[in-house]
């Protein structure tokens, strides 16, 4: 789900009716990770990718590199996990979901 912003409403619909769902992050969210909060950008940077792909995207072939991290965010202190997208953009995506065992590349057919 990609709505240009990620209201906390956005997260609590999906989990109140026990869905999955994978959202596109802006860059000034806030998570809660180690109980410090940093922005999402900051996480973002300290990771690199460590899962090497293979991914179509936007009509290209692109090799990406994936990392993921568990955290938590402002509306409930339920557990999400941060997937970070690496080498597809100009600035790696920052997809947030609530299932953390999926596979890297199952969660590349959302993008």
């Amino acid at each position: 789900m990609d709505r240009d912003y990620d209201d906390n409403k956005i997260f609590l619909i999906p989990d109140h009716l026990k869905q999955d769902y994978v959202i596109c992050l802006k860059s000034n969210r806030k998570l809660l990770y180690h109980n410090k909060w940093a922005k999402a950008t900051e996480l973002r940077n300290r990771r690199k990718g460590k899962v090497k792909a293979n991914v179509f995207y936007k009509g290209k072939e692109h090799i990406a590199y994936l990392s993921h991290v568990k955290v938590q965010i402002t509306v409930y202190r339920k557990d999400i996990y941060l997937f970070l997208v690496y080498r597809i953009t100009e600035h790696p995506m920052m997809l947030a979901t609530n299932k953390g065992n999926w596979k890297p590349l199952t969660l590349l057919t959302f993008i």
